[in-house]
């Protein structure tokens, strides 16, 4: 099989591994290749190609010493480039043996899988998901399963592979299906379940392999890609803390509760007061014992992201998301209310891109998930 790679995620990755051995911070390394490199996925072999053709387009940036070893951290990477990839050859057989592993996540939530889950290695998402690349997986909610008759399961992009990190994710998805599995309904509340599949799927693969330099590496990784695209969606859950506050407060006990609450709960008056009730500190809502950290993994997990109590939205697109709020709009109507069709453009593909709103029958709405959470104060415009 012709592996590909997104280029980004797979050079951070390297960048990730291979950062005792390189002269140069790892995030300036790491910022050269994302200003630079494709957007699309690249055939793995042609990396390297890449990677050196990079540096020396750069070169007038630079002064001559640290030209010199920006090219020696480069080589360096591109000669290790071949053996992560061979290492990469099992890697669909470590994502079967991760799904069937799921007990681990019935024991941290307290909640029961309803059917083993299945793993679809396929070539493209189901329809009507079949053009999306962007994404590595995704799990198809009740909707989906009903609306479009797509099969329950986790469906990983067979080219979209990288070290370490997509089997983390293959955890992470786990968590979104047991949850669509035992919810009794059919609400989805970003701010909770993204966060709550973040830490759930770190303290799974802790349980599993107990290697730290692996939850290490991830919290690594999420930092470049937070430092390179702080509004990403693969840097966005760093931002929904409450999971984090709940696990640094309550503990297991604490993230068990959470899980259970949400399946059972339909109100999402009560969702919205718990929430943000929590980002306040006020937990009123938990009755469990202070929990007290005993292992480094822990004290880490409970450090592991730097408190925000806000959601970070650009300035400009924060307007057209509550223009989008009132009602549905066609773009048009968008170009008319902020004109600068180039910029306005621009903004409309990340909030695509970020999946806080989508294009239906050439109108523009807000994704359900997103809803509450813009609603709220979480959200605040940023320069």
């Amino acid at each position: 099989m012709k592996i590909q790679f997104p280029s980004h995620k797979f050079v951070d990755a390297l960048i990730v591994l291979e950062k005792n051995n390189l002269k140069i911070p790892v995030d300036v390394l790491s910022k050269l290749f994302w200003n630079n490199m494709p957007r699309k996925p690249i055939p793995a072999n042609k990396i390297k190609k890449y990677m050196v053709r990079i540096v020396k387009r750069n070169k007038k940036k630079f002064s001559k010493d640290f030209y010199e070893f920006l090219c020696s951290d480069a080589n360096h990477l591109t000669r290790s480039v071949s053996k992560h990839i061979r290492k990469l050859a099992n890697t669909h057989e470590n994502l079967h043996k991760i799904a069937k592993s799921y007990k681990i996540l019935e024991n941290i939530l307290g909640i029961k899988f309803k059917e083993e889950p299945k793993l679809f290695i396929v070539k493209n998402f189901p329809k009507p998901y079949h053009k999306i690349k962007v994404w590595d997986m995704f799990v198809p909610d009740k909707e989906d399963l009903n609306k479009y008759s797509i099969a329950a399961g986790v469906y990983v992009l067979q080219d979209n592979q990288y070290p370490i990190l997509c089997e983390l994710f293959i955890w992470h998805e786990l968590v979104h299906f047991l949850m669509e599995q035992n919810k009794k309904h059919n609400i989805h509340i970003r701010l909770l379940e993204e966060a709550l599949a973040d830490i759930v799927s770190l303290i799974a693969d802790w349980k599993k392999f107990k290697n730290f330099s692996r939850i290490k590496f991830y919290k690594n990784v999420l930092y470049i890609a937070r430092k390179n695209t702080p509004n990403s969606p693969f840097a966005e859950y760093s931002n929904y803390d409450i999971v984090t506050k709940v696990f640094h407060r309550f503990g297991y006990k604490g993230i068990q509760t959470l899980a259970r609450l949400f399946c059972r709960n339909e109100d999402k008056k009560f969702w919205s007061k718990l929430l943000f009730a929590t980002l306040n500190d006020d937990f009123s809502f938990f009755t469990l014992p202070r929990f007290k950290p005993r292992t480094e993994f822990e004290f880490y997990i409970t450090e592991r992201f730097s408190i925000r109590d806000y959601l970070p939205v650009k300035a400009f697109s924060y307007k057209i998301l509550n223009f989008i709020l009132q009602k549905d709009r066609s773009k048009e109507e968008i170009f008319k209310k902020f004109g600068n069709k180039r910029k306005t453009n621009k903004s409309l593909r990340n909030l695509v891109k970020l999946s806080y709103i989508s294009l239906e029958k050439k109108k523009y709405s807000i994704n359900p998930s997103f809803v509450e959470t813009l609603k709220s104060n979480f959200v605040k415009p940023v320069k």
